[in-house]
């Protein structure tokens, strides 16, 4: 899924360009979210095959056992949820070049996960570190979220990368 949500980024850039272009902001915002639903969907299915198969994974395949494995996976998982629908959603704060905000929004949640996660880790070992990785993909999804929504009341079209797209 990983691999497929990066292959696919080169043909949803452009796509998503050409529906802000003639559709506008709202109607590719809500396509994003459709495709975004659409890879959350595989995600999960993906998790309960690995969920279901993950004593042999760990125990045949791997021949490891973790301590508090099953939260791991859990929280692993849902890093992987998250990451999938923000390599979707981000198109638009992209195409309408808010390139400086979406730098200023991964260096704070960057830091944030990173602080979190020192924390947790202190408190709650090895999960602790993604507990901050999840803090931080969720924090950095509700602000492209947020950038997207502004795109949407804005009403605008991005202004060169459309262009040159169309």
């Amino acid at each position: 899924l990983n691999l497929m949500s990066s292959g696919m980024s080169q043909l949803t850039m452009p796509t998503a360009a050409r529906w802000l272009h003639e559709l506008g902001p709202g109607v590719t915002f809500r396509r994003l979210l459709m495709i975004s639903a659409a890879f959350l969907v595989m995600a999960l299915a993906y998790f309960g095959v690995v969920w279901l198969l993950r004593h042999w994974i760990f125990g045949s395949l791997m021949h490891k056992t973790y301590a508090q494995a099953d939260l791991l996976l859990l929280l692993w998982a849902a890093i992987f949820g998250v990451m999938v629908v923000r390599d979707q959603l981000i198109y638009l704060p992209v195409l309408a070049e808010r390139f400086r905000e979406l730098a200023g929004l991964a260096l704070g949640c960057a830091v944030m996960a990173l602080v979190i996660s020192y924390a947790a880790m202190r408190t709650h070992g090895a999960p602790g570190a993604l507990i901050g990785m999840l803090t931080g993909e969720i924090a950095n999804l509700l602000g492209i979220v947020v950038f997207a929504l502004r795109e949407i009341r804005l009403g605008r079209a991005a202004p060169s990368l459309v262009a040159n797209a169309a």
